[in-house]
């Protein structure tokens, strides 16, 4: 039988969908204050693959990313998706958001996104936040799953995932 042992520790990221600049850096600001300072942020990407937050926010719309500095065990999912929520809440417009804030970890195995919206691949993990396994690494690089979403299919995607897991691989090894 097998022990059970401690979580590997994970960099938590962010992925923020956007319409107005101001909201980006509101929402970075905070993201920022509340995990620690970014190790690596994104440039600003089309979010095309789907409309389905035109209608709440307008477009066009474009996704950031944000990789924190600090190391965390994966159990801080929950609270993190939490957080962006309030935060999404904080900074809506008349019940509008004006930013959608996907929090996730990224370890040396594969790439996870915090959901509230249950469906048969996500696993309940605590206070009705779901994982939702976005991608898995073999073979050098990282593949893509049945339910991945659209826009992850995008090679800038997993481009930072691949840079943040090096940063990863790199910190692990440190700590």
């Amino acid at each position: 039988m097998a022990a059970a042992n401690p979580f590997q520790k994970i960099l938590l990221f962010c992925g923020i969908i956007f319409r107005e600049i101001e909201y980006y850096q509101q929402a970075r600001e905070r993201l920022v204050k509340e995990f620690s300072p970014t190790l690596k942020e994104s440039l600003a990407m089309p979010f095309t693959a789907t409309d389905y937050y035109f209608r709440e926010m307008g477009s066009p719309l474009q996704r950031r990313f944000l990789l924190f500095s600090d190391l965390y065990c994966p159990s801080c999912l929950p609270a993190a998706k939490h957080f962006s929520n309030d935060l999404e809440i904080e900074t809506a417009l008349n019940g509008r958001r004006r930013v959608n804030i996907d929090p996730g970890f990224i370890s040396p195995a594969n790439v996870v996104i915090a959901t509230c919206k249950n469906f048969a691949h996500r696993v309940p993990l605590q206070d009705g936040i779901y994982a939702h396994l976005e991608y898995v690494y073999r073979k050098g690089a990282f593949s893509t799953l049945d339910w991945t979403y659209p826009d992850f299919h995008q090679a800038e995607y997993r481009d930072f995932f691949k840079q943040a897991r090096s940063f990863l691989l790199a910190m692990l090894k440190n700590d």
